[in-house]
């Protein structure tokens, strides 16, 4: 199906991120990984660092996408 230019901007932001954030969005949203799978893929010392390190990641790309969506 076609992207909206909105979609695409998302992607290109999502590229901009730091190598683990793109691996662990990755892994959660099109690989459907559950945090614990995510933990031990990375080498997390558990669930709860996975965790951590994704809702840092998503704050950093909501941060990216606000300009966007003005």
């Amino acid at each position: 199906s076609e992207t909206t230019p909105f979609q695409e901007d998302v992607k290109n932001q999502i590229r901009t991120l730091d190598t683990k954030c793109q691996e662990i969005l990755g892994l959660f949203y099109w690989k459907r990984f559950s945090m614990e799978a995510i933990a031990n893929e990375m080498g997390f010392k558990n669930e709860q660092v996975a965790r951590n390190r994704k809702s840092k990641c998503l704050k950093i790309l909501r941060d990216k996408i606000k300009p966007i969506k003005k």
